[in-house]
């Protein structure tokens, strides 16, 4: 049974994401799936990061995708 913090709706991150990138793209306090998307030629791996929606976030969208690059 899911507690009033755990989110049960997920939000898409914009854009794809290498593993190397996970530090700079998750933050404490959320809940976050990964999935495996694609490999580029390199077989270095695409992923799509999903972040949790709780009930106090539901009202607040999501950063631009430009405040992910660094």
């Amino acid at each position: 049974m899911a507690t009033p913090d755990e989110p049960h709706e997920f939000e898409r991150l914009p854009g794809l994401f290498r593993s190397w990138e996970l530090n700079a793209v998750l933050s404490p306090g959320h809940e976050y799936r990964i999935e495996q998307v694609d490999a580029v030629q390199d077989g270095t791996v695409l992923l799509a990061i999903y972040r949790g929606i709780s009930r106090d976030d539901q009202n607040q969208p999501l950063p631009p995708w430009w405040a992910f690059a660094w």
